[in-house]
């Protein structure tokens, strides 16, 4: 993981974005989107970036973590696994919109309501609660490249569209066995930016 962060900061940072994206058209111009899918399976890297709230000086640079992610989303259910660059565990979680199941290496297992873990993730880590208001439903969709349809969409264009205030980028679109996705997502507010790179989509 990136030195500008602890251990503990580093599971809590992305950890914290992953259990938001398992709860819960941004198109090529060239190619026709389908509405997301409900079923798959993404084996890649995240990266999250957020202000340095320990620096005092101007210019400070983020603070950043990094990992290797496998997701299994089977409707509202997940499988979600978390590595570090060196590809050891860092966390586990299991569940669905009701309850998850959380596991690290040498730690106790939590399980808890969703948005009560979340809350305590934000209570126990340096990251500003203001400014990681992130709509899980939203995330949902986002992380396929596709607007959320509960919410308006501005500012959209061939890879990129605004909503919430968030801009999400979708980069790189490529057929695969769930149908057209994006290789690239970014997701980005403000000083908080998050990076996932889906190597390999499957059903």
């Amino acid at each position: 993981m990136h030195q500008s962060t602890t251990p503990k900061e580093t599971v809590y940072t992305v950890l914290l974005l992953i259990t938001l994206l398992g709860l819960v058209g941004c198109a090529s111009q060239q190619k026709s989107i389908s509405q997301a899918p409900t079923q798959w399976q993404l084996s890649g890297k995240i990266a999250v970036s957020t202000p340095n709230t320990r620096c005092q000086t101007e210019n400070c640079p983020p603070s950043s973590s990094q990992g290797n992610l496998a997701w299994i989303q089977q409707n509202a259910q997940f499988d979600i696994t978390l590595r570090d660059p060196f590809n050891r565990v860092i966390m586990q979680i299991k569940g669905d919109t009701d309850t998850l199941q959380a596991t690290a290496p040498e730690q106790p297992t939590i399980t808890a309501v969703p948005t009560d873990f979340i809350q305590q993730l934000l209570n126990d880590s340096a990251i500003p609660a203001g400014d990681i208001q992130l709509t899980p439903t939203d995330l949902r969709y986002w992380i396929t490249g596709r607007p959320a349809p509960s919410s308006p969409v501005t500012d959209k264009q061939a890879e990129s569209f605004t909503q919430n205030g968030y801009q999400i980028d979708a980069k790189q679109w490529r057929n695969t066995e769930i149908g057209y996705m994006p290789s690239i997502i970014d997701v980005k507010k403000s000083g908080f930016r998050l990076r996932i790179i889906a190597q390999r989509w499957t059903r």
